[in-house]
């Protein structure tokens, strides 16, 4: 939610309460507890025995009798309450000919074949990267679709100044059918890389081999103990086996979005949209396409990823301090309350405050008290009274909203 439209506070908990806490000269870093307008910790009971007109405050502990307190919720001003479990981010998926199941990229010798990708993310109005990314290959007699495939594939990846455009956003792999034949196991491969390692492999150049589904070609045998592919490995590094692959009666190309790495609080979580197909040369011939295009599996950013929990939370630092903190924010530095891979649910309060503004008229400004818990954890759990959760939940069910329960 943008903080340019409504006041946004974010409060993280760790899970589970230091202790019980009747103070808060004892709230720990990653407490949650709920405070009454005379910054009283209330209980259940006493969170459902307030008065209609009461504020509360959610305050989430920094350190050793430090805190944080969300805006006041006064519970007659509460628009919504939104609970929402953990919801894992899912790469978007498409699959151009073969799918694993059916289908294929068929090729006529003599005829010119492109892989286009087209990726449609954030940072393309700043010409941070290109949009649109070709390969082109013309088949020679005698190839294959799973040689156009696999020649598409390595264009694509190849280097442009050192630099693949497109591996850090993608990956471009072959997917295929085909007779399996003795697995060589213990192979090494590593990311990124062309070079695999295995003691006495007993591969040999062209050989085709399939890597957890995915159809490589051997490249060259460099010595008993080590062959080089013609792509970089697309999966991630470890040990398995490499099957040589014959008689292949359908291929396509896959590729996937990966998960993009940045600089916390510089770059903000990003999931890769984008779209591709495998077509003729020719762009004005209607019936370019080659092979069926098919999304195996949509683009789903999640809800709760601790990236974008991250994101919320430096977001709203700008109003811990005030007004003039709005404008420049880095006077106060507060160390971050999200956990690197944590899973987290989120209850989100949008309400406002009521306020006289300019010419003696009443205002309604929005505000946005945002808490996340990790999944499934202690303070999320309402079915024990002396949780956060339940504490909370009692609260705002005397407004008419839906109990909360994050366990």
């Amino acid at each position: 939610m943008s903080n340019y439209t409504k006041v946004n506070r974010v409060l993280v908990g760790d899970g589970e309460n230091s202790g019980t806490i009747t103070s808060l000269s004892q709230v720990q870093k990653g407490d949650l507890v709920l405070l009454d307008s005379n910054s009283n910790i209330l209980t259940a009971t006493s969170a459902a025995a307030l008065p209609q007109t009461s504020t509360v405050y959610v305050a989430m502990g920094t350190g050793p009798g430090k805190y944080i307190k969300s805006q006041g919720v006064e519970g007659v001003t509460i628009d919504s309450v939104e609970t929402t479990q953990y919801d894992a981010p899912v790469q978007k998926a498409i699959a151009l000919g073969y799918n694993g199941t059916d289908g294929s990229f068929v090729v006529q010798a003599g005829e010119e074949y492109r892989l286009r990708i087209h990726i449609k993310d954030r940072s393309r109005p700043n010409c941070q990267r290109p949009t649109i990314h070709d390969s082109n290959y013309t088949v020679k007699a005698g190839e294959t679709a799973t040689d156009a495939a696999l020649a598409l594939q390595c264009i694509m990846l190849a280097e442009d100044k050192g630099k693949s455009q497109v591996s850090g956003k993608v990956k471009v792999e072959v997917i295929s059918n085909g007779t399996a034949g003795t697995p060589v196991s213990s192979c090494l491969f590593t990311k990124g890389s062309r070079e695999v390692f295995k003691v006495g492999h007993g591969l040999s150049e062209g050989v085709l081999i399939k890597v957890q589904g995915k159809l490589y070609k051997v490249e060259s045998v460099y010595s008993p103990d080590t062959f080089i592919l013609t792509v970089p490995y697309q999966a991630a590094s470890g040990t398995t086996s490499s099957v040589p692959t014959t008689v292949i009666n359908s291929v396509g190309i896959e590729v996937t979005g990966l998960e993009q790495e940045g600089l916390k609080g510089i770059d903000e979580y990003e999931i890769i949209n984008f779209n591709a197909v495998l077509t003729g040369a020719d762009d004005y011939d209607p019936t370019q396409y080659q092979a069926l295009s098919r999304v195996l599996t949509q683009m789903n950013p999640g809800q709760g990823y601790w990236k974008q929990v991250f994101d919320s939370e430096v977001g709203s630092r700008g109003y811990l301090n005030g007004t003039l903190d709005r404008i420049s924010y880095d006077a106060k530095r507060v160390e971050s309350n999200v956990v690197e891979g944590a899973e987290y649910g989120s209850v989100i309060i949008s309400h406002y405050n009521v306020h006289m503004a300019d010419f003696a008229y009443r205002q309604h400004s929005p505000l946005q008290t945002e808490i996340y818990i990790p999944n499934g954890s202690e303070q999320g759990d309402a079915s024990t009274d002396t949780n956060f959760i339940a504490i909370l939940s009692a609260y705002v069910e005397k407004f008419g909203q839906d109990a909360i329960d994050l366990a």
